[in-house]
This record gives structure tokens, C-alpha cells and sequence, in this order.
């Protein structure tokens, strides 16, 4: 339990500036912790699109049960 726990707060250490960082330094972020070798542009893309997602909506959003999310 503890390897997962130390997994999850380093992971939290290097997506804490995902706006910041440009777009290769998220795709050596993603390989890491993904360990997907192609098409790692889409999952930059679809990252962004969320964390934007995220951004714009409140918490209490999440708590009403509604199903239908589009991001």
C-alpha cells in the first residue's frame, strides 16, 4: 500500500504545473507514468481538455448525480 501511496503523490508532484509545461515536457510526463510509447499527443490533448474542464466547473456540479458530462 505504501508503493501506491508514494506512486500517487509523485504523480501529483508533476502534474501540480501541467499548464505550465509545454507540450513534449507533458508527453515525457504521460510515458512515465503511463508507459505508453504512441500516439501521446492524444492523451496531452485529452489531459488539457479536462483539466479545462475541471477548471469550469464547481465540485457541487459533481455532487447532484448528474450522468451527462461533455468535455
Amino acid at each position: 500500500m505504501k508503493t501506491y501511496v508514494n506512486l500517487l503523490y509523485s504523480i501529483i508532484n508533476k502534474i501540480d504545473n501541467w499548464e505550465s509545461y509545454n507540450s513534449e515536457q507533458k508527453i515525457k510526463i504521460l510515458k512515465v507514468f503511463l508507459e505508453i510509447k504512441d500516439n501521446n499527443e492524444k492523451f496531452v490533448g485529452y489531459f488539457d481538455k479536462y483539466s479545462n474542464y475541471l477548471s469550469k466547473i464547481t465540485l457541487n456540479s459533481f455532487t447532484k448525480s448528474v450522468l451527462d458530462h461533455k468535455f
